[in-house]
């Protein structure tokens, strides 16, 4: 059980500000993970810190850094009863300026999900307001599987999110959002190869850019 005031953090435990995983070269600016971040899908991979990795179903990645953020780390639980969370489970990177950080893996294996925390690997937010969402980074990687026979995700309340970073330009009235990170849910009921997939970003009412 992790009480209201209790908190499992992978906070600034990710990939170095300037560090894509081994197998890729730093492109610099903003941080991506399990998604592009947003300065990646307006002008191209360029301005994108690295491209997008990790699995959907076994999160195990860190995220990328910013310019000057550390990415969000790697949290796996494995409860062999009920997890009650009325705190925080965060793989988030921390808050930056500048082409911020993205967010790590959050990998959760238990026989019951219960409470009404946070369980997130979102992206940095950014507050330097200057900045006008030149960069903006993206969410991480989340799984979720129960194991007991008939589980489902009904007795938990609380957000579940793997975000990409928002801001508002307040003098241009544009919003900006990195790319959403993927959140896997899976109940006993349902074969590894299925589950249920969702990748949205929890900020409503955005504009869109392509």
């Amino acid at each position: 059980t992790i009480g209201a005031s209790g908190q499992i953090s992978a906070l600034k435990l990710g990939y170095a500000n300037n560090t894509c995983p081994p197998d890729q070269v730093y492109g610099g600016k903003s941080g991506s993970h399990g998604a592009w971040g947003w300065a990646a899908n307006k002008v191209g991979s360029a301005n994108s810190s690295c491209y997008p990795y990790g699995s959907v179903r076994e999160p195990q990645t860190y995220g990328s850094g910013g310019v000057s953020q550390i990415g969000g780390g790697v949290i796996k639980i494995v409860v062999e009863g009920k997890l009650t969370n009325s705190g925080t489970i965060t793989a988030s990177a921390p808050e930056g300026g500048y082409y911020t950080a993205a967010g790590g893996s959050v990998n959760i294996r238990t026989v019951e999900l219960a409470g009404e925390g946070i369980i997130t690997a979102s992206g940095a937010f950014q507050s330097f307001s200057a900045s006008k969402g030149y960069a903006l980074s993206a969410g991480g990687r989340l799984a979720i599987r129960l194991t007991k026979a008939g589980a489902d995700f009904s007795s938990y309340t609380g957000p579940i999110t793997a975000d990409g970073v928002h801001q508002k330009d307040p003098p241009e009235n544009k919003e900006y959002t990195g790319g959403a990170g993927t959140k896997w849910f899976k109940t006993a009921a349902e074969g590894e190869d299925e589950g249920t997939l969702v990748i949205d970003n929890s900020v409503r009412g955005l504009t869109s850019y392509t």
